[in-house]
């Protein structure tokens, strides 16, 4: 779909021009290449566009769609269908086979694709974003795609969703996304703020900024406009535009009229030249807020078709309405039809409104964008019944369509109007306090924890004694799981509350059941095992009873937890096969992955975690609830990669995450990695500047959520470690260890990361401190209960601990393990180098020891323990093969592994051979090919048989 065509020379925008051509050139090698344009009104950006389209002439199929103001409750899905409507004509696919098992969403925006109602309840959350994407890939494939949305300040929260989605889906297809935006109209915290800084953090957008002209430029414009500009009236012109490219082309149209005072009397100056029908018809589209199709005008003006169409092209001749979608209309620029419609009287306004919506009434259209905009006029209208009627419609119909954020938004305005209609329950036909129950509902879903606190406790208030019991216990439990969503005190007080309302002769047992699990998630997670135990046990006599699997199974996870904190491993298994057989639904089979994932990561067991959390995300994503299950699972997909060194994937999982609106409680995790991968990169103090950015909420959630103690700790350590301050890393250690907690698996796991302080101690000279924090941590990794001594972490811990040169040999098998975590390998290695050489051993194992340490720590992207070893083995005169004076040449063990390789020997059978690990092999392999100076294992084979 073109753009509007230009209409004066561009000018001052070669730069930006170029980067777009860039980025263009870029999308078309299958690199990540979309890009925002941002800028304030009128700066430029439909323009800039405009130029890039003519410039691509035919390289490439371009699609618009536009967003829409309705002020605060914008249409969902707003631009895509004139997007995904362009695309299937670039595929001559008018019943949009290329969608495949996705087809029946693209009814949500084409209701043409189908005849008879919509069966949303069949189209999955996720499916609406895989058809488009389905249908972008298969033009793509075709032709290279450029994606426009424009006017992204008035994008729909459903819109955004969307696009976050489509921003990473097809990041390496030949798509470019090109998005506009009046940067300077987000509001602080608005959602589309919030999608920015995500994408541009998550390196999902470039923004290219456009800037005020100066005055050579504003010259070149205005020349362009209308000829030579006398002095005088340049002069005028720059002063009142103060380089804003729209309001130069407003202020050069008018030369020669009065200069006025204002920049509404700029923008009306050409409207207050129309005709009497010209001004009809533009004060008719001026409350559309966005595109208006020939027919709406037709029947909204009342005009013969000969006077209709002259006081268009009036309009059109005077740049105040432009052809959008080949039979609608439009402002030129949102600035005029704002201005416009502020001219407006203030009944002339509302009888407006209220002909749009009685002519949208009268008229059939798809009925979830019906009634969004109905709700919008009949709220500018005044008439607040109506107006209610949609808007709770609406808000029914985006929950439907998985749009939360913009269901949001209607439930807010139905709020709103409540109390302006007597009789607003039979209207609805629900009461307000079903009302309220279903908003709060849809703001947590929607991501907005506060505001659904604040909804559930409107409720509460509302309800009295002749408030049916079933509805008082599900508020009671609602505010139970608001609050554990925001992280905040109260949730098991509440769910008690809950149960307390239910007597012996209650009859909803699946509620009850529901509210003990609640209440036994919440005891477990605040380390009171027994009392948790005892409402899971409940629980699942319940769930027996009645036949409610779901329960059984969660119940079971919970219990699961309790028993491996308790180190009872045989125990926590056998109930987390039973959580997964009682797996029935989706809530229960994510939070068994949720658990299960977390749990296989404290005993170590990382490859398993990993498998477990992705399999979760994966489901999470065919769910809709990629933010919320999806979120915690990719913490607990973050952390096992981060113990494996896979520090690259780690930064990609993290900054997909930060792209998306999540429960507060959930980013409080993922923040605690982000801190631990930033300290890992080197990046100290960004790391500090961010754990103090949420200090304070972390401490408050430390104070529900037990384990987050232990993911603050760890945090607080990897900042100091990586910053080399081991002693103060010492200080947090010797707290934790006078004050270790109520979770053992967790302080075991603390434990386990803690000999790295000790070898730093003895690095930095603090032996006496090293010394005494070694007795500390071997005593209380000697108190620990039996299950949770993990055998390989054991071995690893105690030779760090008391370095001797034969511990450590015998150590590295386990440091080398594939489960093991790769920071071992290196302080293994490097603390056998320096027991070698302080015990006068062999230089060329250490030498060797060394190399591999440093090789290791190189390959997982580890600032600090890269430049440690290397500072250490520069002091020890070890660098650069000293230890045998041959510069780079091979160490004993390299020549073996490289004359295994000569043979033909895998890694695996190299392995075998010399009785050392997979992990350790590689380590080897990389050295000799740096060191022989080839790129592949062929190669180095050829130098071997050719004797060099």
């Amino acid at each position: 779909m073109p753009l509007v065509t230009p209409s004066a020379t561009m000018v001052g925008r070669d730069i930006e021009l170029g980067l777009l051509g860039r980025a263009f050139d870029r999308a078309g090698g299958g690199e990540p290449a979309s890009v925002l344009i941002g800028g304030e009104a009128g700066i430029g950006k439909t323009r800039l566009l405009a130029e890039f389209a003519q410039r691509l002439d035919g390289r490439a199929t371009l699609l618009t769609g536009w967003c829409l103001d309705y002020g605060s409750i914008p249409v969902p899905y707003g631009p895509l269908p004139a997007i995904v409507r362009g695309a299937l004509e670039a595929l001559d696919d008018p019943s949009a086979e290329a969608a495949g098992p996705g087809r029946a969403a693209l009814r949500l925006l084409l209701p043409e694709l189908g005849e008879g109602p919509i069966d949303r309840t069949a189209i999955p959350p996720e499916g609406l974003g895989e058809a488009i994407a389905d249908v972008f890939e298969a033009a793509a494939r075709r032709h290279p795609l450029v994606v426009v949305v424009e006017d992204l300040h008035w994008a729909d929260p459903a819109t955004l969703s969307i696009l976050s989605f489509l921003l990473r889906a097809l990041a390496r297809e030949q798509v470019m996304f090109v998005l506009t935006c009046r940067t300077d109209e987000i509001g602080r915290g608005g959602a589309v703020r919030s999608f920015l800084v995500a994408a541009e953090r998550a390196r999902l957008l470039d923004r290219i900024g456009l800037e005020r002209l100066d005055a050579a430029a504003v010259r070149v414009l205005a020349e362009s406009l209308h000829g030579g500009v006398d002095d005088a009236a340049f002069a005028r012109v720059l002063e009142r535009s103060e380089g804003v490219p729209f309001f130069v082309e407003e202020l050069a149209c008018n030369a020669e009229g009065p200069i006025p005072e204002t920049l509404r009397d700029v923008l009306l100056a050409r409207f207050d030249g129309l005709g009497d029908d010209a001004k009809k018809v533009v004060r008719l589209a001026s409350a559309s807020d966005g595109s208006v199709s020939h027919d709406l005008l037709t029947t909204l003006s009342a005009l013969p078709d000969e006077r209709l169409d002259g006081a268009l092209r009036e309009a059109m001749a005077a740049s105040i309405l432009a052809v959008r979608d080949d039979d609608a209309y439009a402002f030129r620029h949102a600035l005029l039809r704002e201005a416009v419609h502020d001219d407006l009287l203030p009944g002339e306004r509302g009888r407006l409104h209220r002909a749009y919506a009685e002519a949208l009434e009268a008229r059939p259209a798809d009925e979830c964008t019906r009634a969004s905009e109905l709700a919008y006029h009949w709220h500018q209208a005044h008439d607040a019944r109506r107006a209610l009627a949609a808007a709770v419609q609406a808000m029914t119909q985006a929950r439907t369509d998985y749009a939360f954020s913009s269901a949001a938004r209607f439930g807010e305005l139905a709020l709103e109007l409540w109390d302006q209609v007597p009789d607003a329950a039979e209207l609805v036909g629900v009461p307000r306090i079903a009302l309220l129950v279903r908003l709060g509902s849809i703001l947590r879903n929607a991501g907005d924890t506060e505001r659904s606190l604040n909804v559930i406790d409107l409720a509460i208030a509302e309800a009295d004694d002749d408030t049916p019991l079933d509805l008082r216990v599900r508020l009671l439990r609602d505010k139970a799981q608001y609050l554990q969503n925001a992280g905040r005190p109260g949730a098991i007080e509440y769910a008690q509350k809950s149960l307390a309302l239910m007597d012996e002769a209650f009859g909803d047992q699946r509620l009850r059941a529901r509210v003990l699990v609640l209440l036994a998630g919440r005891l477990m997670i605040s380390a009171r095992f027994d009392e948790s135990e005892a409402a899971a046990s409940e629980a699942i006599r319940i769930g027996e009873a009645i036949g409610y699997d779901a329960v059984i199974s969660m119940s079971s996870n919970i219990i699961a937890v309790s028993q491996m904190e308790r180190g009872d491993l045989e125990g926590a298994y056998a109930s987390f096969a039973r959580s997964w057989e009682h797996a029935t639904d989706h809530d229960s089979r994510l939070r068994y992955r949720v658990n299960y994932s977390d749990a296989l990561c404290l005993l170590g067991r990382h490859h398993d975690a990993i498998r477990v959390a992705e399999e979760g995300i994966a489901h999470a994503r065919a769910v809709g609830l990629e933010r919320t299950s999806g979120s915690i699972l990719t913490q607990n997909l973050v952390e096992p990669l981060l113990h494996l060194g896979r520090i690259d994937r780690v930064d990609e999982l993290l900054a997909s995450d930060l792209a998306m609106p999540t429960p507060r409680i959930f980013r409080v995790y993922t923040t605690a990695s982000r801190i631990k991968a930033l300290a890992w990169r080197g990046r100290i103090d960004e790391a500090i500047s961010l754990r103090d950015e949420w200090r304070s909420r972390v401490d408050a959630a430390a104070e529900v959520e037990t384990q987050v103690g232990y993911g603050r700790l760890l945090s607080a350590l990897a900042i100091e470690m990586n910053a080399g301050r081991a002693d103060a890393a010492a200080d947090l250690l010797d707290r934790l260890l006078d004050s270790p907690g109520s979770l053992p698996a967790h302080f075991a796991r603390a434990l386990t990361e803690s000999g790295w302080t000790v070898v730093a101690l003895r690095a930095q000279g603090q032996d006496a401190r090293a010394a005494a924090l070694a007795v500390r941590l071997r005593d209380a990794w000697d108190a620990l209960p039996g299950g949770l001594r993990q055998p390989r972490a054991e071995h690893v811990l105690r030779a760090l601990l008391d370095p001797t040169s034969e511990a450590l040999r015998a150590a590295l098998a386990y440091a080398d393990d594939s489960d093991a975590p790769v920071l071992d390998a290196v302080l293994v290695r490097w603390e056998l180098a320096k027991s070698l050489l302080a015990g006068r051993g062999d230089r060329a194992e250490a030498a060797e020891a060394l190399a591999e340490a440093s090789t290791i720590a190189e390959r997982v992207g580890h600032a600090r323990l890269a430049r440690d070893v290397a500072d250490f083995t520069a002091a020890s005169g070890l660098a650069n093969g000293h230890a045998r004076g041959t510069g780079d040449e091979l160490t004993e063990r390299e020549r073996q592994v490289l004359d295994l390789i000569g043979e033909g020997r895998s890694n695996r059978e190299i392995a075998d051979a010399l009785f050392i690990s997979i992990k350790t092999v590689s380590v080897h392999v990389s050295a000799i090919l740096r060191k022989l100076g080839v790129s592949s294992r062929t190669e180095a084979a050829a130098r071997l048989r050719a004797g060099v």
